[in-house]
């Protein structure tokens, strides 16, 4: 917590996300591939956890980046 400014979990939260913003942006796949292939149970969750943080929904972002 000290070295990063934020919670251990939030962090990891944060750079799950970045991977996911990269591989949205490239061909990686589909959303349900890119939620598994981060960790994500469903792609409910991963959904819900990338629009928290990016304001986006995950599609939204792809759309966005094309």
């Amino acid at each position: 917590t000290e070295l990063y400014g934020t919670s251990p979990m939030a962090y990891v939260q944060e750079m799950r996300i970045e991977k996911a913003k990269a591989a949205l942006g490239s061909d990686y796949g589909t959303i349900g591939a890119i939620a598994q292939a981060l960790g994500y149970a469903s792609i409910y969750d991963f959904s819900r956890a990338f629009k928290r943080r990016t304001g986006l929904s995950p599609s939204a972002y792809a759309r966005r980046e094309e």
